[in-house]
C-alpha cells in the first residue's frame, strides 16, 4: 500500500542532499558477504572502512556511495547487538548513503519529529531522528541514523520540517556508532512497539519477508537512478 502511494507521489519528494543524485555521482557499493574486498579490517575498523569507501568513490570519480536495501552483510558481526538467541541479523533494511562527515541532510518530504535519541554503542545508529509523515491519508515514518551529536542536542519532538528543509548533519566515528560516515535512511510503515527512538535496521534472513513489508524500498523516495 505505502509503496504504491510513494510511487505515485515521487514528483513531490526533494533531494536528501543539496544536490541531485545521478548516474555519474552515485556509486552502488557492494557490501555483501560475497564481496572478497570486504576484509576483516573493513568490518571491524571504521578508519579502514572509511578508506575503503573513499577509495571506491575516487576510482569511480563519484561523490556518494549508495545502496544496501535487503543486502546480506557481514558488517554486523562486529557487534553483539545484531545477535539473537537463534540467528544473527544480517539483512539491511534501509539504504546507506556514504559521504563525508558534516554533510547536511535535507528532509525529502515534509513531516514532524517523532523521536530524537542517541542510540550509543558500537554498531548502533548513534544520534537518530525519526520523522512522522502523512501522504494521501497514510501515515509512515522515515529514520535517519549515524548523525552528529549537534544534530540532536536541541531538537524536540513535534518540530515540523517542510520538504527540502535542512534536518541534520552526518557524524564522525565514534559519535555515529563507530562507522565510516554515512546516512542510514529507512522507511517504516508502523513502529509497532518500537516507539522509543529506535527501530531495527537489520533483520535475520528468516524475518526478511516480514520486515520488507514493514520497511519498503527507500529508493521510492530517494529516486537514485543507479538503484532502479
Amino acid at each position: 500500500m505505502l509503496s504504491s502511494i510513494l510511487k505515485s507521489n515521487q514528483h513531490r519528494f526533494a533531494s536528501i542532499f543539496d544536490f541531485e543524485l545521478t548516474e555519474s555521482n552515485a556509486l552502488p557499493l557492494d557490501l555483501t558477504k560475497q564481496n572478497p574486498n570486504i576484509s576483516h579490517e573493513v568490518i571491524y575498523d571504521p578508519v579502514a572502512q572509511e578508506k575503503f569507501v573513499r577509495d571506491q568513490l575516487q576510482q569511480a570519480n563519484a561523490r556518494v556511495g549508495v545502496g544496501g536495501y535487503l543486502e546480506n552483510r557481514d558488517l554486523y558481526t562486529r557487534s553483539s547487538i545484531f545477535d539473537n538467541e537463534h540467528d544473527s541479523r544480517t539483512i539491511h533494511l534501509g539504504i546507506d548513503l556514504w559521504i563525508e562527515a558534516g554533510t547536511t541532510i535535507f528532509t525529502p518530504y515534509k513531516g514532524k519529529v517523532f523521536s530524537v535519541k542517541n542510540n550509543a554503542g558500537t554498531g548502533d545508529y548513534g544520534p537518530t531522528i525519526i520523522l512522522q509523515h502523512q501522504l494521501d491519508g497514510m501515515e509512515f515514518y522515515s529514520l535517519y541514523g549515524h548523525l552528529s551529536l549537534d544534530s540532536i542536542n536541541n531538537l524536540k519532538t513535534g518540530v515540523f520540517f517542510e520538504t527540502g528543509a535542512p534536518l541534520c548533519k552526518l557524524g564522525k566515528s565514534p559519535e555515529n556508532g563507530e562507522w565510516a560516515p554515512h546516512l542510514h535512511f529507512q522507511l517504516i510503515t508502523n513502529l509497532d512497539d518500537f516507539n522509543d527512538g529506535d527501530y531495527p535496521a537489520v533483520c535475520t534472513e528468516a524475518d526478511q519477508a516480514k520486515f520488507a513489508k514493514y520497511c519498503p524500498n527507500p529508493n521510492l523516495i530517494l529516486r537514485i537512478p543507479v538503484l532502479d
